[in-house]
């Protein structure tokens, strides 16, 4: 089954319920964009490999009816005969679209949302502009609190959350997307530490690393509590590094792990080991 949104507009350059096609056309596809896009992030960090039809195909948002009392679209999200996100990937899905919504009405962008979810957002924050004095919305039984059009800004959802500074940093992991369209790729590491590669150095030659440990050098991309979280123009390479063992607890018998009768491990002295090789007649 689809997930059911409810968008009620009031206060419209049209009558109730007349909304003009292509402002109805530009607000589905605002909000077609959006769900897209959402979708998209969740496969990309999530369930890398997925293609982008069969986001696409889950995340499509269809108009199933429109009635008046306030202009009021009754709308549908993912196939109607197929459960569009199943489980986790459902509530996720949920989730996150009442976060970015619940921001929306707000007018503060939250904390992670990825710089193309934001710009899809600002681009509804126009339509909605031009097509209502208010608006309320609803996600499944959920309800976005009633906000004024007027006191949304695009930019709020626009300002560049990250910065590019100049000093050059490094980072070894495994690549494990590749977008050459854009130009951008991910590493990640065995601490499960992700970086977006950004405007990336000779891309088509780079790709050819997808799945194999790399390293790559470039300038780093900072959000702005400082932290890394990209590199900008970074040249790729195989890395020649080893990866780094697990930790010791995680080896089953290794050094500092557990007893398997559930005793500490037996710590002897110079002494003690010296006497028991002789004991084995060593």
């Amino acid at each position: 089954m689809a997930m059911d949104i409810q968008l009620r507009l009031l206060g419209g350059p049209a009558p109730d319920g007349e909304p003009r096609a292509h402002d109805a056309a530009r607000l589905l596809g605002a909000l077609h964009e959006l769900s897209i896009r959402l979708g998209r992030h969740h496969a990309e960090t999530e369930r890398p490999g997925r293609s982008h039809r069969s986001v696409e195909e889950l995340c499509e948002v269809r108009l199933a009816a429109l009635t008046g009392g306030g202009t009021t679209l009754l709308l549908s999200v993912g196939p109607p005969d197929v459960l569009p996100l199943e489980g986790e990937e459902c509530r996720w899905y949920a989730e996150e679209l009442l976060r970015v919504l619940h921001g929306l009405a707000a007018d503060e962008r939250p904390e992670r949302v990825p710089d193309l979810v934001a710009d899809a957002v600002a681009d509804l924050v126009q339509v909605l502009r031009l097509s209502a004095r208010e608006v309320e919305i609803r996600v499944g039984a959920r309800q976005v609190p009633r906000f004024r059009t007027v006191r949304l800004h695009r930019e709020t959802w626009t300002t560049p959350r990250r910065r590019v500074d100049e000093d050059v940093a490094c980072f070894t992991g495994t690549l494990e997307r590749v977008d050459l369209p854009g130009h951008e790729l991910r590493l990640r590491d065995e601490d499960g530490t992700v970086l977006e590669l950004l405007h990336v150095v000779r891309p088509l030659a780079a790709a050819a690393l997808l799945g194999r440990r790399a390293e790559a050098s470039g300038r780093a991309v900072r959000d702005r509590t400082g932290r890394l979280v990209g590199l900008d123009a970074p040249t790729l390479s195989a890395s020649t590094a080893p990866a780094p063992p697990p930790p010791a607890a995680a080896v089953p018998n290794g050094p500092g792990a557990p007893d398997p009768a559930g005793q500490e491990e037996l710590q002897l002295t110079d002494e003690e080991i010296e006497a028991f090789l002789r004991s084995m007649g060593r």
